[in-house]
């Protein structure tokens, strides 16, 4: 007569492999993977494991593919599955310079687009303006003092039709201005600048205006 004992309880591994131009971590629940420096664990089957992305400072979390897929921040992985989950973290945003009076012109960006750019403002300066113009298709401006200018935090947007926009001030506060140049629409041909002048004067805030009225233009686009 054979005796056997208790059944062996299958464990299976969850892997966790990270993708992109930026950094972050990836932890589980139950613990197991800090990812980081664990980037792999073992679980009972039918164990359901909660992963949670944390990005890096300067860094996004832009999703989950393998195993699990989306853009929140946690996913979850119920044992056993295909075993290895990618996160993948995107990077800071490239930032070009712009010159005072020196445009850049023939940009042009799909939907959804952007462009980053920065506008350095001494102290003193007088009647600043960032402007874009000309091309075709739509284009939003945004701009912000001191840090990158996102569609969802700005000092500036006009948020006019077409590509003809423009943030004003007849006496800016001196810095670094971060200018978001984004595709509305997908255009082409737009030429974007900053100018400054120097004197002194009272610090005013920046104004949004659209640079040529018409039926298009002096009523922000509603989303």
């Amino acid at each position: 007569m054979t005796f056997n004992g208790p059944p062996t309880t299958a464990r299976y591994g969850l892997g966790v492999h990270k993708s992109g131009t930026g950094s972050g971590t990836v932890v589980s629940s139950p613990s197991g993977i800090n990812c980081g420096t664990d980037c792999i664990e073992f679980y009972t089957g039918g164990t359901t494991v909660t992963l949670t992305a944390a990005a890096a400072s300067g860094s996004t979390f832009s999703g989950w593919s393998g195993a699990c897929t989306g853009t929140a921040l946690s996913c979850t992985v119920t044992l056993p599955v295909q075993s290895l989950v990618t996160a993948t973290f995107a990077g800071p945003p490239s930032v070009a310079t712009l010159n005072s009076g020196q445009p850049v012109t023939g940009l042009s960006g799909a939907t959804n687009s952007e462009r980053h750019f920065v506008l350095e403002v001494p102290s003193g300066a007088t009647n600043l303006q960032i402007v874009i113009n000309g091309g075709s298709g739509d284009a939003d401006l945004y701009v912000r003092l001191g840090q990158l200018a996102s569609t969802s935090a700005w000092d500036c947007r006009p948020f006019f039709g077409g590509n003809d926009e423009s943030c004003v001030s007849a006496f800016p506060l001196p810095g670094n201005y971060f200018i978001l140049l984004h595709g509305y629409a997908a255009y082409s041909g737009v030429t974007i600048g900053g100018s400054y002048a120097m004197g002194d004067g009272t610090r005013t805030q920046l104004t949004a205006t659209p640079l040529v009225p018409g039926p298009s233009k002096g009523v922000p686009k509603q989303r």
